[in-house]
C-alpha cells in the first residue's frame, strides 16, 4: 500500500479537539507531519512521580496508533499502546489505565510495566490489558523481563549490573522463588533466565505482574543484607535447586540401569513391553525438545556459604597525589 500522505495543518487542526479537552497541547516542533506521527507536550504527574508523553501515529493502513510514555525519576520508562480507527476512542482507552498501574515503586525498587490494549470490540471503552515487557530496578540491579504473547512459552529474563559494582550474583539467586524460575547464566551482557507463566490474555498478564513484584520485594531484600543472610535464610531452596539439577544426570543414569536390566527380565518376544521400550527414545525425544530450557547433564555443585561480605564492590581508593618536587 502505498504511504499516507503527510498531515496538513487542517488534518491537525481535525484530531486535537479530544485531546485539547484534556489539556494536552501538541508539540509540533517534535512531530513529523511527513511519517503522519504527532507528539504532544510532555506532561508532570504527581503520583506517580513521572513525566507522560502522547504519540499518535497513522500506519500506512490508515489505523491510528496512540502511545503513552511513563518517566520516572529513575529513568525507567513504562508504555501504553493502542491503534484503531477513532484517535478519540483510543484516548479514552488509554485514560482507562491509570499511571499508576504502570509504575509502582517500592521499599527499595520501582517496576515499570509496558503494556498494549487490545479493545473487546463495539463501542466499549474498556479493553484487555496484555503485559508486552517489564523493567525492575532495585539497587545496582535492573532486570528486564519480557512476555511473549504466546501461551505456554516462557518469559524471558535478563539482570544487568548498569553500575559494574556488582560482579558476581549466585545462579539459584531467583531460583529459589519456585520452580517457575531457572537458574541464572552467566553471559557478556548480564545474567540471563526464563520464567514460567501460567494462563493466558489478562491472566498471563496478572501473572507476570505478581510475580516480578515478589521478585522485586526479594532482591530489595537480598542486596539489603549480607550474601550469607541469603544463604541462610534460603538453605533449603537452594538445595532443592539443586536436585532439579540433578535430575537429568540421575534420568541418564536410569535409563542406562534399565537398559542394562532388559536382557535379565527373560522377556518373550511377543511381549508388549519389548513395543514400549522400542518406542522409547523417539518419546524422550520429543520430551527433550518440549522442555524450556535445553537441559545440562552435571553433577551440581552444592550450596555453600558466600564468601564476599558485601554484593557490591567496594570503590577503588583514590590514586595519591604525585609527590612534587622540592626546590
Amino acid at each position: 500500500m502505498a504511504s499516507l500522505p503527510p498531515l496538513s495543518h487542517h488534518a491537525i487542526l481535525a484530531l486535537l479537539p479530544p485531546f485539547a479537552q484534556r489539556g494536552l497541547q501538541p508539540d509540533l516542533a517534535a512531530s513529523d507531519r511527513a511519517a503522519r506521527r504527532l507528539l504532544f507536550q510532555p506532561q508532570l504527574l504527581d503520583a506517580p512521580k513521572c513525566s507522560a508523553t502522547l504519540q499518535l501515529q497513522q500506519q500506512d493502513s490508515g489505523r491510528w496508533q496512540l502511545v503513552r510514555t511513563l518517566r520516572h525519576a529513575d529513568g525507567l520508562v513504562a508504555t501504553l499502546e493502542a491503534e484503531g480507527d477513532d484517535p478519540g476512542a483510543l484516548l479514552q482507552r488509554l485514560d482507562s489505565v491509570p499511571p499508576a498501574q504502570q509504575l509502582q515503586p517500592g521499599d527499595g525498587y520501582v517496576c515499570a510495566f509496558s503494556h498494549a490494549l487490545a479493545a473487546p470490540g463495539g463501542s466499549s471503552v474498556d479493553a484487555t490489558v496484555r503485559m508486552t515487557q517489564a523493567t525492575l530496578q532495585c539497587e545496582a540491579l535492573q532486570l528486564g523481563l519480557k512476555v511473549p504473547a504466546v501461551q505456554g512459552i516462557a518469559a524471558e529474563v535478563m539482570l544487568r549490573a548498569p553500575q559494574g559494582d556488582l560482579p558476581w550474583l549466585p545462579d539459584d539467586l531467583l531460583a529459589v522463588l519456585g520452580w517457575h524460575w531457572s537458574r541464572l547464566r552467566r553471559r557478556q551482557d548480564g545474567w540471563h533466565a526464563t520464567l514460567l507463566l501460567r494462563g493466558a490474555g489478562t491472566v498471563r498478564s496478572a501473572d507476570a505482574e505478581a510475580k516480578l513484584l515478589a521478585t522485586a520485594q526479594h532482591l530489595a531484600r537480598t542486596l539489603a543484607e549480607p550474601p550469607a543472610a541469603f544463604h541462610q535464610r534460603w538453605l533449603r531452596r537452594r538445595w532443592a535447586v539443586t536436585g532439579r539439577r540433578a535430575v537429568p544426570a540421575l534420568v541418564c543414569l536410569a535409563l542406562i540401569g534399565g537398559a542394562a536390566a532388559v536382557p535379565q527380565l527373560g522377556l518373550a518376544d511377543n511381549s508388549m513391553v519389548w513395543m514400549l521400550i522400542f518406542n522409547l527414545p523417539p518419546v524422550l525425544m520429543v520430551a527433550f525438545f518440549a522442555m524450556r530450557e535445553m537441559p545440562t547433564i552435571e553433577i551440581p555443585p552444592l550450596p555453600r556459604r558466600p564468601r564476599a561480605a558485601v554484593w557490591r564492590s567496594p570503590e577503588p581508593a583514590p590514586a595519591p597525589a604525585p609527590a612534587q618536587a622540592s626546590l
